[in-house]
């Protein structure tokens, strides 16, 4: 089986970083799209794929890596880093009970995208200039993917990374309740609007991404309304997984207690 089949991949920082074999699925998603695009060139559109799916795995692992330290920085614990299908996760622990510094470890991730993204786009032109086309393709697909990624997160919405910098941000002056039950109504009406706009326009990836927004809102206020304790602030493992269509959620998340 693909899922939950791991490679190690070295380490990051003094972080193991470890290859689900389902990416395989991503590289060849990456070959179809560009064999409809490059029709009757089988080879063109092999290798560009497995380019693209290295391309999205540097993204991903960019944007892991910018929470990570992040949090070391904090006084986290870093267990792993895994990139899987469409997706990437840092198993981590301690997190600190401040919500600003909570905030911090969110907007990492975005942050080292971003510097991907342009450190990227510089490499893919310098690498055009000296006629290497196969390289110049694939800094030019990391930055592209490390763009989107980071501008995707800091959407203002729950469960992204944009979501937790703002709910963090008014617990720090507001309370965690008042944050959360803020945060989780404006997530509902973005839930809304991006599910409107992708059904007007036949875009039913939008639409999948408007219903994991609409139900990490809907937990949220679940949560709120019930006065459970906050998660992040527990000295458990968690998981911080990256956003559709980079993973299921992005969310601290108690795996277990110590």
């Amino acid at each position: 089986m693909l899922f939950g089949t791991k490679i190690d991949a070295g380490r990051v920082f003094g972080v193991p970083v470890r290859i689900d074999l389902s990416l395989l699925l991503v590289a060849g998603m990456f070959v179809l799209s560009y064999s409809r695009a490059l029709p009757g060139r089988p080879g063109v559109s092999l290798v560009a794929g497995l380019l693209g799916a290295a391309a999205l795995a540097a993204a991903l692992l960019a944007h892991e890596v910018g929470h990570a330290i992040a949090a070391q920085a904090h006084g986290c614990r870093v267990h792993e880093i895994t990139l899987m299908f469409f997706g990437g996760k840092a198993t981590m622990s301690g997190l600190p009970s401040a919500p600003l510094r909570r905030a911090a470890i969110s907007i990492a991730g975005p942050a080292a995208g971003l510097l991907l993204w342009l450190a990227a786009a510089g490499a893919a032109t310098l690498a055009a200039d000296a006629g290497l086309s196969w390289l110049s393709f694939t800094l030019a697909e990391t930055a592209r993917m490390s763009r989107f990624l980071s501008l995707f997160n800091m959407i203002p919405a729950l469960p992204l990374d944009g979501g937790h910098v703002l709910r963090d941000v008014i617990a720090h002056f507001r309370g965690r309740a008042l944050a959360s039950y803020a945060t989780a109504r404006l997530s509902k009406w973005i839930a809304w609007a991006m599910g409107l706009y992708g059904l007007l326009g036949w875009d039913f990836l939008l639409v999948f991404l408007a219903f994991y927004v609409w139900r990490a809102a809907c937990d949220e206020l679940a949560l709120a309304a019930s006065g459970g304790d906050d998660p992040d602030g527990l000295d458990d493992d968690v998981v911080v997984i990256s956003p559709p269509p980079f993973g299921k959620e992005r969310e601290y998340t108690r795996i277990r207690r110590r």
